[in-house]
């Protein structure tokens, strides 16, 4: 929920910001008055909802072109602000690590403590889950380590696929000509269908749909009639069962703790925007 909320808030900011003036921009130049900016606002809204209505709606289309379905969307003819990244003004935006050579030797020193910890607690966690899966009830021998498997012995899977898309997001360092065609207005319809897509099978947006749903719809009611050899008999079974895929805390916590405990994720997320 919090991936989708980031990229929901970034879509929303960006088109926000589509109807004023950008930060290195003239403010004299013609291109940035009122009427300009609206209209550039304006277009900015179209295209992004265009591109998240095309990306609902091709599906099918996607389903052939995989995860490559939505950045291909992407190339639609309009610029993306991108200064040459060795000028002097665009130092800020990247080259941060020039600073590092600035950093007080004692701040070094003192990233070991939360480093190690993250260390620690990764092969804690690692060592956990390996006696969890080795218990003597599965009935499996026990291995000389736990920590064996984190040594790479051998890849029977192909690489091939992730080479290649490694390869292509290298190749966009060279690509900077054309990502400058790139309209910012789609890259924020982009992010919103982002959040849309992730919302499915989170839990919180699936109790959020339950509160909006009306009783009759959440179970439903089915009658079976069974009959046994010659005796014949009617019998009407009532069964309450889940219309659809659903968790386990449906079927055993009670709906109004479900309500207050959705209202109150609800209301901390409101207070933390």
């Amino acid at each position: 929920m919090s991936r989708a909320h980031a990229t929901l808030h970034k879509a929303i900011t960006g088109l926000v910001e589509e109807f004023g003036i950008p930060k290195r921009g003239n403010t004299k130049d013609v291109a940035f008055l009122p009427s300009w900016r609206f209209g550039n606002g304006m277009f900015a809204l179209v295209l992004s909802f265009g591109l998240l209505l095309t990306a609902l709606k091709s599906r099918s289309l996607r389903g052939f072109i995989a995860d490559y379905g939505v950045p291909l969307m992407v190339l639609i003819p309009r610029r993306l602000f991108s200064p040459n990244p060795w000028s002097a003004g665009a130092y800020s935006n990247w080259t941060v690590i020039k600073d590092m050579l600035n950093v007080p030797p004692l701040y070094i020193i003192g990233a070991f403590i939360p480093a190690t910890m993250i260390a620690v607690l990764y092969y804690f966690d690692h060592s956990v889950a390996s006696q969890l899966a080795q218990q003597e009830e599965f009935n499996l021998k026990k291995p000389p380590s736990y920590h064996y498997d984190l040594l790479p012995v051998e890849v029977k899977e192909q690489r091939l696929s992730n080479l290649l898309q490694a390869l292509m997001v290298g190749s966009c360092v060279a690509a900077m000509p054309v990502l400058k065609k790139i309209p910012t207005s789609v890259l924020w319809g982009y992010f919103a269908f982002m959040a849309i897509e992730s919302l499915p099978g989170n839990q919180f947006w699936e109790r959020i749909l339950l509160l909006f749903t009306a009783p009759s719809r959440r179970y439903k009611w089915f009658s079976m009639y069974f009959s046994h050899f010659l005796f014949v008999s009617s019998a009407l079974e009532q069964s309450r069962v889940l219309e659809d895929y659903h968790a386990t805390f449906v079927e055993t916590v009670p709906f109004k703790t479900i309500v207050l405990f959705t209202l109150f994720q609800t209301f901390y997320l409101l207070v933390m925007l």
